[in-house]
């Protein structure tokens, strides 16, 4: 324990440009609706806004993003979507340190 020193978790807000998936959106997708969760979120407005958005024609692609305690509310959004639209999912995981 002597080399232990007391930390603190600092979230830092993102930008879309941020996101960690360039490989998986296609070059032609570059315009997509970008769902950020935060622990504060209710679920059931942005599934609406996002359901909104899909069935108008608004967004082809969309990518839900969450940190911290958000991270729960992200997943399940993005599971009670793939219940009404037909969409595929890929998952993206990013970890920041900063020392």
């Amino acid at each position: 324990m002597m080399h232990y020193r007391k930390a603190e978790n600092v979230e830092r807000e993102l930008s879309k440009s941020e996101l960690p998936f360039d490989d998986c959106v296609p070059k032609t997708q570059k315009d997509f609706l970008w769902m950020q969760v935060k622990g504060g979120t209710k679920v059931s407005n942005v599934i609406e806004y996002a359901q909104a958005a899909l069935n108008k024609g608004e967004h082809r692609c969309l990518v839900w993003s969450g940190s911290g305690g958000g991270v729960v509310k992200t997943i399940s959004c993005a599971e009670v979507l793939k219940r009404s639209h037909p969409l595929y999912q890929v998952t993206r995981m990013a970890y920041n340190s900063s020392h």
